[in-house]
């Protein structure tokens, strides 16, 4: 639910990409997290978005920022999202965005959301 959550926020994560990263099947995982991470940065890499260190920053950034969501964050968006607001208006969006762009960096989220929109346009 967070990962559609945050795409359909419109922020800044990983729309089509992103997907990959948590289909995973972690239910024998003994360390989730790292999993995910792991596998962020396989799709990242494999589909040639960013280089190894750029995947690893970014996946980090990313894992991090939807760890510190709650469900109450999850229902505000979904909340917004149900009555046709925007959900960047939404508290949580915009401190996730603010987060992303501290420990990610302004450039590496330009260049996933660039990628992201690529992938949309070529699904068109």
């Amino acid at each position: 639910m967070k990962n559609m959550m945050l795409k359909t926020a419109g922020a800044f994560l990983v729309a089509a990409l992103a997907s990959q990263t948590y289909a995973a099947d972690l239910s024998k995982s003994t360390n989730i997290r790292g999993d995910l991470e792991k596998n962020c940065q396989t799709s990242f890499t494999n589909a040639k978005v960013l280089s190894t260190s750029e995947a690893s920053k970014f996946c980090k950034c990313t894992i991090d920022s939807q760890a510190k969501m709650t469900n109450a964050d999850e229902w505000e968006i979904q909340s917004a999202i149900n009555a046709k607001k925007d959900p960047r208006t939404v508290g949580v969006v915009k401190r996730t965005e603010q987060y992303m762009n501290t420990c990610a960096g302004a450039d590496l989220i330009k260049k996933v959301q660039t990628a992201a929109q690529s992938a949309q346009a070529k699904k068109k």
